[in-house]
């Protein structure tokens, strides 16, 4: 865990964005609860601060995204299922 962090944060934006995508490719999010959380011993201190620095640079990379004014009455833009667009797509335009 504490190799994943550190290469997120000595990356580029650019970097850490296709460096998540991989992570979330392989099931990331499932195997840190999975083998991390709900394993018999209790998370300590060092992994909690671990678990907290991956979402925080998880959440970061989707704050430009927040910044994009939305029209309410676009699907497309709100990327609702059944319009035949995927999200990365959506962060192309």
């Amino acid at each position: 865990m504490a190799l994943i962090i550190a290469l997120l944060l000595s990356s580029k934006d650019d970097e850490r964005k296709e460096m998540m995508d991989f992570l979330n490719k392989r099931n990331l999010r499932q195997n840190i609860q999975r083998n991390i959380i709900l394993s018999s011993s209790a998370v300590r201190d060092e992994m909690a601060h671990y678990l907290y620095v991956l979402q925080s640079i998880s959440l970061n990379l989707l704050e430009p995204r927040t910044k994009i004014p939305m029209d309410p009455y676009n699907q497309v833009r709100l990327g609702c299922p059944g319009t035949g667009q995927e999200e990365s797509e959506l962060d192309a335009s």
